[in-house]
């Protein structure tokens, strides 16, 4: 097992032909580990930062009352949104959040919508490729977990076009290719679910992912404005960006 170098070959998730049963306990069984691994904790970081920003511009009198919209490309089962969503109505329930998610997968959308009813949430699907297609105008772009499927190609191209979609900012994730990063990959899925999918996937997910360098590197070709790259845990790296800099100074 060597990570020196990039190994980006198709995961089982992303079979056109893979059955329904298995694509809903995949989908599920990832729900999972992104609970059990924080995924959403970045995300809530800078949403609350902005939402606090807006609260502050509303108590000026210098801000609008439309509700923010936040788009998450790539959503999957939607499990991010739902988890931002009911972080939301806890710690900000003032405010209003127009939720939208795309995704290239229809049937992952389906579920991203059912989960979404669960929660009482009018959540807005679109089914979209972002590697091809231009996506919806918003206010916030957020994408967990997905570079990793793209050429270093697409990469740069989807990171241009969320910048130029969202007229706050955004916030990408991704995994790193590390051996440890590895090691939690080939354990840690098997002890929280039992479809195989994602026990393949998880480890092709790492070879497929970018060093820091190789990450750094998309993020500068992309040449996006105000970027901060970082590590986040576990074993992850993360870029956001603001458009304006006055909204919610990044931390």
């Amino acid at each position: 097992m060597t990570l020196k170098t990039r190994q980006l070959e198709p995961e089982l998730m992303d079979d056109p032909e893979i059955e329904t049963g298995d694509h809903d306990r995949a989908l599920e069984g990832l729900a999972r580990l992104n609970r059990l691994a924080r995924a959403a904790a970045p995300f809530q970081e800078e949403l609350g930062t902005i939402l606090a920003s807006r609260e502050t511009r509303r108590l000026e009198a210098t801000a609008d009352d439309r509700p923010l919209v936040v788009l998450d490309v790539a959503t999957g089962s939607g499990d991010l949104v739902v988890t931002l969503e009911r972080w939301r109505r806890v710690r900000a329930p003032s405010s209003t959040i127009h939720w939208i998610a795309c995704d290239r997968s229809r049937h992952a959308l389906e579920r991203a919508g059912a989960r979404a009813a669960e929660i009482d949430l009018d959540l807005e699907t679109i089914e979209r490729d972002v590697t091809r297609d231009e996506l919806p105008a918003c206010d916030l772009v957020f994408c967990s977990l997905f570079l990793h499927h793209l050429t270093a190609t697409e990469v740069t191209t989807v990171l241009r076009r969320m910048v130029s979609t969202a007229r706050i900012g955004g916030l990408v994730t991704d995994l790193t290719r590390s051996r440890l990063g590895w090691l939690m990959a080939a354990l840690i899925p098997r002890l929280v679910t039992s479809s195989p999918v994602v026990h393949v996937d998880a480890v092709g997910s790492v070879r497929a992912a970018f060093s820091r360098t190789e990450f750094k590197a998309l993020v500068d070709a992309a040449g996006i404005p105000r970027a901060q790259v970082f590590d986040s845990f576990p074993e992850r790296q993360a870029v956001r960006w603001r458009a304006d800099a006055r909204v919610g100074a990044a931390s």
